[in-house]
C-alpha cells in the first residue's frame, strides 16, 4: 500500500516516514501542495496524509483540488494538523477527508486509522471491480437476449410471409376457380329451378367473401408492398382499407423519402401502424386517427394518435397482449424507443423513434 505524506515541517514528515515505512508501507513525502499535486498525477497513492497550515496552498485547497479532479476524487484523504479547532475539523470533512488526527498523535492510534482507512480504500476498489464486471456481465446477457429475440422475430416474420405466400398462391387460387365453377353452374342452371339458382349465387358469394379476407388475412401477415413499393405507399394502402372496413377516419401525414428506410426498420414501423389500428378497431372507439410518419438519413419518426377512450398506461403490459411487447422489443432491439401515453377519456398516443443507421439496424440484417 502507497501513502503520500504532505507537509511542510521536516520533522513530521521524518517521523510519520518512518513509523509508516516500519510497519510495511510505501511512503513518499512531499514539503508543499503543488509539488503533491504534480507527484500524485504521476503516482497514485492508496492514501494522503494532509497537513492543513502549510504556506502557499494550504491543506484545504489541496483537498479541494484533488476532489475536484476525477483521477483523484476517489482518494482517500487524512488530515494531520497541530489545530484542534473543531471549525478546522468540520471544514475538512466538509471537503471530503474521511478523517481528522490531531498532533501530536498517539502511534496506535494513528495506525489503526491508517489500516482502517487503507482496508477500506482496498474494499471499495473490490467493489467497484466487482460492480463493473457484473455490469459487463448483464451487458453481455442483455445483448444476448435481444440477438435471441431478433433472431425470434425473424424467424416469426418467415413464418408469416410462408404461410401469406400458401394462402396468397394456393388456397387464394383455389377459392376463386372454384367461385368461377360455381358461377358457370349457375349459369347452366335451368331457370325454372329458382331456388338452387339462388343457392348458386350464394355460394359465389361466399366464396368471393372467403377469397378477399384470406388476401387480407396474407398481406397482414406479410405486408409485401412493403418491400416492393416502400413504408410510404404500404402505410397510405393499409390506413386506407383500415378507413373502409372500420370507418374511423385516418389522417396520413409523410415526410421524407420512407424507401430509403433499412427494411428492418421500414417493417417495423409498419407493425407498429398495423397493431396501433388494430387496438384503435378493438378497444378505442375512436372517431379519427392522425399517423404522422417523417424520415430522414438519420432518424426515422413516428407517431400514432387517436381521440378514442384511452386507457391507464400504467397497467398496460397487463392488458395489451404480446402484440405490443412484441413490437417493443423489435423497437428496441433496433436502438430504437418507443413511448405510449394514454388516460381514460383522453385518446392514446404512440411515438417511435429509430436511428436508421445504426449499428443495431446493421446487426439485424445480418441476423436474417
Amino acid at each position: 500500500m502507497a501513502i503520500l505524506i504532505i507537509d511542510d515541517e521536516s520533522d513530521s514528515r521524518t517521523l510519520l516516514r518512518t513509523l509508516l515505512i516500519e510497519h510495511g508501507y510505501r511512503v513518499r513525502a512531499a514539503d508543499g501542495g503543488e509539488l503533491a499535486l504534480a507527484t500524485i498525477a504521476q503516482t497514485r497513492p492508496d492514501l494522503i496524509l494532509l497537513d492543513i497550515r502549510m504556506p502557499g496552498m494550504n491543506g484545504f485547497e489541496v483537498c479541494r483540488r484533488l476532489k475536484n479532479r476525477l483521477d483523484t476524487q476517489d482518494i482517500p484523504v487524512m488530515f494531520i494538523s497541530a489545530s484542534s479547532d473543531l471549525d478546522e475539523k468540520v471544514e475538512g470533512l466538509r471537503l471530503g477527508a474521511v478523517d481528522y488526527v490531531t498532533k501530536p498523535f498517539q502511534r496506535e492510534e494513528l495506525l489503526a486509522r491508517v489500516g482502517t482507512h487503507l482496508e477500506l480504500g482496498r474494499l471499495r476498489r473490490h467493489l467497484e471491480e466487482l460492480v463493473a464486471t457484473r455490469t459487463a456481465e448483464l451487458h453481455e446477457s442483455e445483448q444476448h437476449a435481444r440477438n435471441l429475440a431478433a433472431r425470434l422475430i425473424d424467424a416469426q416474420e418467415e413464418e408469416r410471409k410462408r404461410i401469406a405466400r400458401e394462402l396468397h398462391d394456393d388456397l387464394s387460387q383455389r377459392l376463386a376457380v372454384l367461385g368461377m365453377l360455381v358461377d358457370g353452374i349457375r349459369h347452366d342452371t335451368d331457370g325454372s329451378n329458382e331456388k338452387a339458382r339462388q343457392g348458386l349465387i350464394e355460394a359465389r358469394d361466399r366464396l368471393i367473401e372467403l377469397h378477399t379476407a384470406i388476401r387480407a388475412l396474407s398481406h397482414h401477415l406479410h405486408p409485401g408492398v412493403v418491400e416492393r413499393a416502400g413504408l410510404g405507399e404500404a402505410l397510405r394502402l393499409h390506413c386506407a382499407e383500415f378507413s373502409r372496413i372500420s370507418g374511423t377516419p385516418v389522417a396520413l401525414a409523410i415526410t421524407g423519402d420512407g424507401r430509403r428506410l433499412n427494411p428492418h426498420v421500414a417493417l417495423s414501423l409498419f407493425r407498429v401502424v398495423q397493431e396501433a389500428l388494430n387496438n384503435v378497431q378493438k378497444h378505442a372507439a375512436a372517431t379519427q386517427v392522425h399517423v404522422c410518419l417523417s424520415s430522414s438519413d438519420h432518424e426515422a419518426e413516428l407517431s400514432i394518435t387517436d381521440n378514442g377512450s384511452g386507457f391507464d398506461a400504467q397497467s398496460l403490459n397487463r392488458n395489451t397482449g404480446l402484440g405490443l411487447n412484441s413490437i417493443e422489443e423489435r423497437i428496441r432491439f433496433l436502438g430504437g424507443n418507443i413511448r405510449i401515453e394514454s388516460a381514460p377519456g383522453s385518446g392514446a398516443s404512440i411515438q417511435v423513434n429509430i436511428p436508421v443507421r445504426s449499428t443495431a439496424a446493421a446487426r439485424a440484417a445480418t441476423l436474417s
